[in-house]
């Protein structure tokens, strides 16, 4: 199995464990639910009635399954993310098992030459000229620019 299949196989073992997650922070959000249905809306404690223990117990169920559910709910969505960074970093990786590995790299390496040159070629022009063209600017990045900019400042 390549380092590639180990993590996207990760990443699914993330989205599972996070459905089962999610099944917990419903169940806990549906016992709390069923216990409030059975409290009247607005009704206070009645302090000193023969209620009053199982209305306080009701309270703190309700309390605790809710925090439950947060908490699962939370855990969830942290291996959904987490799950989705593997994923992302798979797709762009380059691992040394990848039977394309070598193609990859040149590939790469080339795009980035081609943009190094063409950084040279605008940084030449700007020398030369002492100041950036228009045509030079459109050709650079929002961040390149705003990089150029805050040097020049």
């Amino acid at each position: 199995m390549t380092y590639r299949e180990r993590r996207i196989a990760k990443a699914q073992r993330l989205r599972d464990w996070a459905a089962k997650r999610e099944e917990k922070a419903d169940a806990a959000y549906n016992a709390a639910r069923g216990v409030s249905e059975q409290i009247p809306f607005g009704q206070p404690i009645l302090v000193g009635h023969h209620s009053e223990k199982r209305h306080r117990r009701m309270l703190s169920s309700i309390d605790s399954n809710m925090g439950k559910s947060i908490e699962h709910h939370n855990k969830a969505e942290e291996m959904q993310r987490r799950a989705d960074n593997i994923e992302a970093a798979a797709k762009h990786a380059i691992y040394s098992d990848d039977g394309d590995a070598i193609q990859r790299l040149e590939k790469q390496i080339a795009a980035l030459e081609a943009k190094r040159d063409e950084l040279k070629a605008i940084n030449a022009s700007a020398r030369k000229k002492g100041h950036l063209d228009t045509g030079d600017t459109e050709k650079l990045s929002g961040e390149m620019l705003d990089a150029l900019i805050s040097w020049r400042k």
